[in-house]
């Protein structure tokens, strides 16, 4: 998902529509879509302001580590489709979250 446009160039675009320009006016001055301004209009009647929201800093895992661990130890030939049951979740995430702790399935 790309990054929203800055809040100072928001205002700035706002500050311009509300001095009595058109938004066919401002989209083109500063060219942006339509839909983008008319978003923002309604989020700034809604909220009362047409800020940027704030992005999460991190991504919540549905799979903790311990968990995890210990399943592949007890169950070291277990398939990831497999391990996905136990956790209810999908293969690839069973995956993901595999390289992300750093667990290695081969065999020594």
């Amino acid at each position: 998902m790309p990054n929203g446009y800055p809040n100072e160039l928001r205002f700035r675009i706002l500050d311009y529509y509300d001095d009595n320009h058109t938004q066919k006016e401002t989209c083109a001055v500063f060219q942006i879509s339509r839909s983008t301004l008319c978003a923002w209009l309604k989020l700034r009647q809604t909220t009362g302001s047409a800020e940027l929201k704030p992005r999460p800093k991190q991504r919540h895992s549905k799979i903790n580590e311990e968990p995890l661990r210990s399943y592949i130890g007890d169950n070291p030939d277990a398939y990831f489709h497999e391990i996905a049951e136990v956790f209810k979740v999908s293969g690839v995430a069973i995956l993901y979250a595999c390289r992300r702790y750093g667990i290695t399935r081969k065999k020594s």
